[in-house]
């Protein structure tokens, strides 16, 4: 059997949540040198940040 690549449904791009590229933009006008990467590695540090501090909460939550 053929299946027609033409009208084969286009699986959908997610889109990028605008939090995190306000981040990268606040972030790179604070370093305009090699911006691109640092950006990136704070995006990712503040991230895991983000995801310590909403375990934390949990536990906290858990415990009373």
């Amino acid at each position: 059997m053929v299946i027609d690549i033409a009208c084969a449904k286009k699986t959908k791009k997610k889109k990028k949540s605008r939090k995190r590229y306000k981040i990268f933009k606040r972030y790179k006008r604070f370093n305009r040198k090699n911006k691109k990467i640092d950006a990136r590695n704070y995006i990712k540090r503040y991230e895991k940040e983000r995801k310590k501090r909403k375990s934390e909460k949990y536990i906290n939550n858990s415990t009373h």
